[in-house]
């Protein structure tokens, strides 16, 4: 992918920039691109999960710790994630049903979840990134296409795509629900490139926050240019080997999940980290 590699250039900002720039135009052609994002922690910051969590262990007035209610709903959510079923795993208000059973907590109200996440939604609307609408807004003029792809349920992301107007700049909106089965897995992908009818992913633009559903999916679908977006690791560009060990301890300790072994073809691929989304229109637009 590049004339010398290295687990992360090293150099002052402007050099990392122009060095990026640089890197983009050797592996991508500049016209027609396709433009894939995730939106929780990309595109947008959103509270609302973790308000309508807050909101059922009030709601539940049980004799049962918040924490026991937290680790219950995770350990449920986890559950159908090491199955490969995320499509349950993102419907909140499954997760929430069967962590009330696990706990005996009897509750003949539906969509009890969902109920708390619109309340936040439509009091506390989720923040626009800075630089997000404008960075679309060039995306279409370019007559490049930009294609939402989040593991959300559509009952909640259109919500909030709604609530925030990004319907207007986004040219599709892929949920949950409409791919076969969801990132990390390739189906998704694949499933987003018929849709805007492009020929191969490892030309397009991939831009994510998460180190498994994203990063790691991303990368193992064949996706060459991908942004991270982590405030973790300096900006720059690095090799997979040299998160290696974060990859497998992450997805080991969260989900229960080994991917050592599938990482062994994606060793050498090279990612992008960026630390905020305003650095990006600069990497792939150049210096205007």
């Amino acid at each position: 992918m590049m004339a010398s590699t290295m687990s992360c250039i090293t150099c002052k900002a402007e050099d990392y920039l122009y060095l990026l720039y640089l890197f983009l135009l050797t592996v991508t052609d500049l016209t027609g691109r396709l433009f894939i994002f995730d939106l929780d922690g990309t595109l947008i910051e959103n509270k609302a999960f973790y308000y309508a969590l807050e909101e059922l262990k009030k709601f539940l007035k049980a004799s049962i710790s918040d924490e026991t209610i937290a680790r219950v709903f995770h350990d449920v959510y986890k559950s159908y994630v090491i199955k490969g079923d995320l499509r349950t795993a993102f419907d909140w208000d499954i997760i929430t049903d069967e962590t009330l059973r696990k706990l005996g907590i009897e509750n003949k109200q539906k969509d009890i979840f969902y109920r708390f996440f619109t309340e936040y939604v439509n009091k506390s609307p989720p923040r626009i990134k800075d630089g997000v609408i404008d960075f679309l807004k060039r995306i279409r003029a370019n007559n490049d296409k930009s294609i939402l792809l989040t593991n959300g349920r559509k009952k909640f992301q259109e919500l909030v795509l709604r609530r925030l107007g990004l319907f207007n700049y986004l040219d599709y909106v892929l949920t949950n629900d409409d791919v076969p089965r969801a990132k990390p897995f390739r189906e998704a992908y694949e499933y987003a490139l018929k849709v805007v009818g492009a020929r191969d992913l490892s030309n397009a633009y991939y831009v994510g926050d998460h180190i498994y559903y994203d990063l790691y999916g991303a990368l193992k679908a064949g996706i060459n240019n991908v942004f991270f977006i982590n405030n973790d690791i300096p900006s720059g560009i690095y090799k997979v080997s040299s998160i290696r060990d974060k990859l497998v301890n992450f997805t080991r300790q969260r989900y229960g999940i080994d991917i050592s072994d599938s990482l062994r073809d994606i060793l050498n691929k090279e990612f992008i980290v960026i630390n905020e989304f305003s650095e990006l229109p600069r990497l792939v637009f150049g210096k205007d």
